[in-house]
Formats: structure tokens, sequence, C-alpha cells
């Protein structure tokens, strides 16, 4: 089946099955649903992480059908030398968290990068986690080039405060921010790709 395709710059809806292999969570207990956007050559990020559960343009069903109102800084070219008609893929990550252990809503984290690395270090009071357990981050703060929302793996626990885990991107910078955040601990996770077209139609 081939990929959609849209127009750079335009709007659009997508809809999306999730297979029973990933989607075996049950909505009800879902927590959260983030998504992501970027060229898939270049790596240029067209979204941020951001939890869109019901929000933000994207909703999901009990069925597992996802809609998506796809705006026009999704769907925006990234390659300016491109040629009139050239497409374009745009990947779109979905990350789900589900069945948290506990949860810790509006919780006040401070995380810490360091340059050139994808290590992040978060303290979360009593967080109660071990080595291999999952968390989801949503609301997290951009730290250094580094964005924090999203589905991790405890790499190490420091103490009963503080834990490591790989982000997505490397830091630009060695520093800490602290942000107020939704934190589920210890919960299931899935992640989703889907990918996309866009066509170029300035010939600008």
């Amino acid at each position: 089946m081939a990929n959609p395709r849209f127009y750079e710059e335009t709007t659009g809806q997508i809809t999306i099955q999730i297979d029973a292999g990933i989607y075996t969570f049950v909505p009800a207990t879902l927590e959260s649903m983030q998504l992501s956007v970027f060229d898939q050559k270049t790596g240029t990020v067209l979204r941020t992480t951001e939890d869109v559960l019901n929000a933000r343009n994207v909703t999901i069903d009990a069925a597992g059908l996802i809609t998506w109102d796809i705006k026009p800084f999704e769907t925006r070219f990234v390659a300016s030398a491109a040629q009139f008609g050239a497409p374009e893929i745009h990947l779109a990550i979905f990350e789900f968290g589900w069945n948290s252990a506990r949860q810790s809503l509006a919780e006040y984290v401070t995380f810490g990068t360091t340059l050139d690395s994808k290590e992040v270090t978060m303290n979360i009071p009593v967080h109660g986690l071990s080595v291999d357990d999952h968390l989801v981050i949503v609301d997290g703060p951009l730290l250094n080039g580094t964005e924090m929302d999203g589905v991790y793996i405890v790499n190490t626990v420091t103490d009963v405060d503080n834990i490591t885990c790989t982000a997505k991107t490397a830091a630009t910078a060695t520093g800490t921010g602290a942000a107020t955040v939704d934190v589920f601990l210890e919960c299931e996770a899935a992640k989703y790709k889907y990918i996309f077209e866009v066509e170029r139609v300035d010939r600008i």
C-alpha cells in the first residue's frame, strides 16, 4: 500500500488503525499518547514530542483508530533545493503509555544534560524505580536541545530520588532545568511508526 501524499504546507486528515499486535492496551487505561514528526532523510523536527491523547488535533477511539487533523507545519517541505513535484518522506512516531503502577501528576522534576551525550538525569522524588523500568514524561521541557517528553527506560538508579535515562537526541550543552510535568511510573509502553509523503509544489 502506497504512503499517503500531501502537497507541501497543506492541511489534511490521516486515519490510522493501530494493529492488534501493538494495540494491546485498553483505551480506558491509556494514560498518554505522544506524537513527534520529522523529516526522515535529514531528521529535521517538524513537530516536537507532545501529548496528543484526544488533544491537539488528534483523537483515538475504543477500537484503536487514530484520527489526526494534519496541519501545514507538519507538511512543510524541508529540502529547499528540491525540484518541483519531488516527494519528501515524513515520519510520525506515536508513543503510548498505559497501566502505570503509579502516577505522579504535576510533579516538579529536575532534568540534567551533558554536552554531546544522550544521557539525561532526572530528579523524581521517591521514584521507586529499578533498572529497565519504563516511565513516561508528559509536558517535559526542551533542555539544551533535548526534548524531555516521551517514553524512557531507566538505565541507572543513582538513589531514591535520581535516575538516568537515554534521550532521543544528544544535548547541545551541559546544564540542568526543572519543570512541572506528569510522570507515569512502571508503565506498559509501545511505539508506532507512520510514514507519509509531502510533494513539492512551490517552484520558486
